[in-house]
């Protein structure tokens, strides 16, 4: 049977691994943050420039068919934006709660709170990488938004240049 030195030495132990999961997890967090502040504003300078080639376009009929492609693809880039807003709504804060702990275990050995404490830590990481893992998610649906409508932007151009290179290309007089 473990002394009680020996149940402490182990309590701390998990209690240190708890305690550096939960830094790294801040840490991931707060690239995670990072992230999708940076795709926010490469999408927030996409929708102007979008909507001024829209404008652009519309106001020459030769090549008002473009257009379509540029709505959807503006579309995309207000989807993600939209996702890029929800990211950063606020989420339910997890902690150790010190005087939940002081109340409750206040009459127990050291090593029994500590252990406690540890696991309660580890339940709260568990939870927090929940959390990290979803909005890891949700910015990879994001940027997925972001790709398609630069791909089709980008077909929007080809075809605006094939258009403007051979003229009768895309018309309904051919």
């Amino acid at each position: 049977m473990p002394s009680n030195d020996d149940k402490l030495e182990k309590a701390k132990f998990f209690l240190n691994i708890a305690q550096s999961s939960d830094s790294t997890l801040r840490e991931s967090y707060k690239s995670l943050m990072d992230k999708a502040r940076t795709t926010i504003a490469i999408d927030s300078t996409l929708v102007p420039i979008v909507t001024g080639l829209g404008y652009y376009i519309l106001s020459n009929e030769r090549y008002s068919w473009i257009f379509w492609f540029i709505l959807v693809s503006l579309s995309l880039f207000f989807i993600a934006f939209i996702i890029g807003i929800w990211l950063y709504r606020p989420i339910e804060s997890f902690y150790v709660n010190p005087k939940v702990i002081v109340q409750s275990y206040r009459k127990n050995s050291l090593w029994y709170i500590t252990a406690k404490t540890a696991a309660t830590w580890m339940d709260i990481v568990i939870q927090k990488s929940k959390v990290i893992e979803s909005k890891e998610k949700w910015l990879k649906i994001m940027l997925f938004f972001i790709g398609i409508g630069l791909f089709i932007l980008m077909l929007a151009f080809i075809a605006f240049g094939i258009n403007f290179f051979y003229p009768n290309v895309f018309s309904s007089n051919s």
